[in-house]
């Protein structure tokens, strides 16, 4: 109702309202009415006679489980509870936008196959923070992320799936992905301990760029990327003050890092058991070891400030 618009081509047959006819091997019977997209049922009353559709009424249950959302639908929210209900919503190809704010979660934003998370975090103002989307993880379990990107089923999204222009605080994990390969961009991690974890999925390249992991003060930060078993493109980010590593590549993950910043980490890149990495014009300052490499490596044209080498104390 309300003039809003129900796709009746995905209708369902039903044999008393609200009840779906199901034929005897248990399958729901579809209206298929490829003659029309849609009607406006708003002021329908009973006799009204349509020609396709036949006899329309007030009645909404007559088409329950119709669709009345359209791909590629933006959805903006400015409450954990609005966003909650945008994730329920949200089908391949929307996007779900979260309006500056402070977002304390309850529960892991669990993303809806296809569907992409973005926030006004990089598009910097004079208000600086407070213009921020900023998602807190103060109410989250110990190792349990903000946000939580698994593959459902070797699943393929039409549109892929980006996170952008958000600010996360206070988490024990950021964003965890399993099996995909997000865009991951324009994004600050801060007080973060595990920034970005993305695990088996070696098929296509996750793209991580621009985005500022970690900040000086930072207590309990301890890995900016952390990737298992994937293809990884690190490119134009800041990774400062990480307690572990910066990048950490394990169980044959594949890396590209280029024209990144590493400043005052323990370590600024790890990587071991296999894979391969190649980096080039990256910046490594003040870090307690830039490079620690058990793995296929080229790194080349990168500047090393005041560096140490493989038999001083920082182990090079």
């Amino acid at each position: 109702g309300g003039g809003d618009a129900v796709d009746l081509r995905e209708a369902v047959v039903q044999s008393s309202p609200g009840v779906p006819l199901v034929d005897a091997f248990g399958q729901k019977h579809y209206v298929y009415l490829d003659a029309v997209n849609f009607i406006r049922i708003r002021d329908a009353r009973n006799g009204d006679f349509h020609a396709v559709v036949g006899p329309v009424t007030a009645e909404i249950d007559a088409i329950a489980d119709a669709k009345s959302h359209l791909k590629g639908t933006t959805i903006t929210v400015k409450t954990v509870s609005e966003l909650e209900a945008a994730l329920l919503q949200a089908q391949d190809g929307d996007e779900i936008v979260l309006e500056p704010g402070l977002y304390f979660l309850n529960n892991t934003i669990n993303l809806p196959q296809g569907v992409s998370l973005k926030g006004n975090t990089g598009l910097w103002t004079v208000y600086g923070r407070w213009d921020d989307s900023i998602i807190r993880g103060d109410n989250l379990p110990a190792n349990v992320p903000a946000v939580n990107l698994v593959d459902a089923g070797n699943y393929v999204s039409e549109q892929g799936y980006v996170l952008s222009g958000l600010h996360f605080e206070n988490c024990s994990v950021g964003i965890y992905v399993q099996g995909l390969s997000p865009t991951i961009e324009n994004n600050f991690f801060t007080d973060v301990t595990k920034a970005v974890v993305i695990e088996d999925a070696p098929a296509e390249t996750a793209v991580i760029r621009h985005n500022v992991f970690g900040h000086r003060e930072s207590r309990v930060a301890d890995l900016g990327i952390a990737a298992s078993n994937s293809k990884i493109a690190v490119v134009q980010n800041t990774f400062v003050g990480h307690q572990k590593a910066a990048v950490v590549l394990r169980n044959k993950a594949q890396a590209s890092l280029r024209d990144n910043i590493f400043w005052k980490n323990k370590l600024g890149v790890g990587a071991k058991d296999g894979g391969y990495l190649y980096g080039h014009h990256n910046v490594f300052d003040r870090n307690a070891a830039n490079y620690n490499l058990n793995a296929q490596a080229a790194m080349e044209n990168d500047i090393l400030v005041d560096p140490s080498f493989a038999l001083a104390s920082a182990g090079d």
